[in-house]
């Protein structure tokens, strides 16, 4: 009986027994290969946290921060770091004990230090140390401090109201330059060292916050190569995750999180257009979490997008930080069973 469905044994359309084994063979490597950025969270596999940080003295300059208060860059900035930390570290805690999840590192840039504008920026009983862990942060704070927070109620009523906050980063705007190249490098170098001990962790994440353009590089590709060096430091789960947050120095239009479609919106600005390239593609799962933080946009879900902001608010940095940091312990990936 004739099949017509079935391929005839003859001509080009011939079935070629030995590709098709290559083909299935192929296709079950693929359905068997690990997904990148899918690493789970443990205290034998912690997660690198990098905060790159502009202490130039344009972060003097003021700006709105998430409660609606102006304040200078610097303190708004500082504010959120510390912030995240506090975030982090109650996630870290388990039966009254913190689990070291995370390893934290914090490089400041602009300020003078002892022979270089570029250093990592612990003080207190931190002060020397490179990577700090989950432990480590939560035994050494600098001091607490009272803030204003401003909630507006669903009514419309803005109510005030005082709130304790943990400090480990005080704000630093005295700096006479923007080295960010050499921070740049002194990063990559640290990342490198990490990962070297960390082969099964999930990748670093590194956040370069600043409100300026680099003062030490004369071409600004120079700075888009560092950045492509550092995405290339790669764990077994996947490369570094880079991302880029400038924030405004004027009321320019924020561009957040752009899909390559969207590269024509930097191109009037040739530092935009660098911060855009050195910055790393999210992966699937971030973009979920973007999705959900902004707005709910569907570009996010069906484009690549960049993990870059340009003429960032402070409420739009926080969220790029919790898309970063909350990715790592989403999917089961941060270790609920003491592990």
């Amino acid at each position: 009986m004739d099949n017509d469905n079935l391929p005839a044994n003859t001509g080009s359309s011939a079935v070629n027994p030995i590709k098709a084994a290559s083909n299935i063979m192929g296709a079950r490597l693929t359905a068997l290969k690990p997904i990148q950025y899918s690493a789970r969270v443990t205290r034998k596999n912690p997660a690198a946290i990098i905060l790159m940080i502009d202490q130039s003295a344009s972060m003097s300059d003021l700006i709105t921060n998430g409660y609606g208060i102006t304040k200078p860059k610097s303190q708004a900035l500082a504010e959120v770091v510390n912030e995240l930390f506090e975030s982090l570290l109650m996630k870290c805690l388990k039966d009254e004990l913190y689990r070291d999840y995370f390893n934290f590192l914090v490089i400041g840039y602009g300020n003078e230090f002892d022979d270089s504008n570029v250093s990592i920026v612990w003080e207190g009983n931190l002060q020397g140390s490179i990577w700090v862990n989950v432990n480590d942060l939560a035994s050494n704070l600098l001091r607490k401090d009272s803030v204003v927070k401003k909630q507006t109620m669903p009514w419309g009523e803005i109510k005030e109201s005082i709130v304790t906050r943990k400090v480990w980063i005080n704000p630093s705007d005295d700096g006479s330059c923007t080295p960010m190249l050499e921070a740049f490098k002194l990063c990559k170098q640290k990342v490198e060292e990490w990962v070297e001990s960390h082969k099964e962790s999930f990748p670093p994440l590194v956040f370069n916050i600043t409100d300026g353009k680099p003062t030490d590089v004369d071409n600004i590709e120079d700075l888009v190569e560092i950045c492509n060096e550092i995405k290339m430091i790669s764990t077994n789960d996947g490369a570094t995750l880079l991302f880029n947050c400038l924030l405004p120095d004027a009321n320019n239009l924020e561009v957040i999180l752009p899909a390559d479609f969207e590269r024509q919106l930097l191109e009037s600005e040739e530092y935009h257009l660098a911060l855009f390239d050195a910055t790393s593609y999210l992966p699937k799962n971030m973009r979920m979490a973007a999705y959900e933080s902004f707005d709910k946009n569907e570009k996010y879900l069906e484009n690549e997008v960049k993990g870059v902001i340009i003429n960032s608010s402070i409420s739009s940095l926080v969220k790029l930080l919790n898309i970063g940091t909350n990715t790592t312990e989403s999917n089961d990936r941060l270790s609920i069973n003491g592990v």
